[in-house]
């Protein structure tokens, strides 16, 4: 499994052939999948203890992680929808 991008990869594991294709052929969504990342090592790193707001910025950081993982769907169904030379 590649690992520059982890948590998409683990996310989509049925469509890492497609992953891989559109990390390398498109870099609108490569940065789509960067945001993922970044925003799930942001969640995980939350704490009630290092956060006055913990509650507030954990809700945010989940709903923007589930549109950016709506988004990578978005795009992964767009590839299956193509027909094939």
């Amino acid at each position: 499994m590649p690992s520059h991008f982890p948590n998409v990869f683990a996310r989509f594991p049925e469509n890492w052939r497609i992953l891989r294709q559109l990390l390398a052929n498109n870099s609108a969504f490569e940065e789509v999948c960067a945001d993922y990342e970044t925003c799930l090592e942001q969640l995980h790193a939350l704490s009630p203890a290092t956060s006055r707001d913990f509650d507030r910025e954990f809700a945010e950081y989940r709903e923007t992680a589930r549109e950016l993982e709506e988004e990578i769907r978005r795009v992964i169904a767009g590839i299956h929808l193509q027909p094939e030379p």
